[in-house]
């Protein structure tokens, strides 16, 4: 009999939050179909913060998770290492979630970004570029998901957790 914390009770929500998240940017993309005024870069505009958001509950999950497997976060960053490879890239797309989490919470702080997150995000997105179609969240999301669905984002975050259960350390 497995431990009683491994049971996933947290996953109903989140997959609610994302078949939310997932219809309003389907309903996006559907008005800026209709509407010539809203335009793609509108569309980038209005996808970005619904990603950031998803990016933050993704990591609260994520944490959430190791929590209930080590009873601490002191090796996070260790357990994060668990994801899976993304092609091209020195990260995995645990790493990649969490570095876009952060950015997101911290990108208007008025203090450096972290310098992991920095390093993270740095890999694959200019941060000095402005332009809403460089923007790391929406670069990061066509990393972790080409189809431009959130649900392939979660599927992965869910190997990710049942690997962590695997793991004996």
């Amino acid at each position: 009999m497995g431990d009683f914390k491994s049971f996933d009770y947290r996953i109903s929500n989140l997959e609610l939050i994302t078949q939310a998240l997932q219809d309003s940017i389907d309903e996006l993309i559907r008005f800026n179909k209709g509407n010539s005024w809203f335009d793609g870069l509108h569309l980038l505009e209005s996808i970005e913060p619904i990603l950031g958001n998803y990016y933050v509950c993704l990591q609260n999950y994520i944490n959430s998770s190791i929590f209930d497997k080590d009873e601490t976060l002191k090796f996070k960053t260790k357990r994060y290492k668990l994801g899976r490879k993304i092609n091209n890239l020195q990260y995995n797309n645990i790493q990649l979630v969490v570095a876009l989490g952060n950015y997101f919470k911290h990108r208007d702080d008025d203090q450096r970004l972290h310098q992991g997150t920095l390093k993270i995000v740095e890999s694959f997105a200019s941060l000095e570029n402005t332009d809403i179609s460089d923007s790391p969240i929406l670069v990061g999301f066509k990393i972790l998901a080409e189809d431009w669905k959130l649900d392939t984002v979660l599927v992965g975050v869910k190997t990710w957790r049942a690997k962590l259960w695997a793991d004996q350390e």
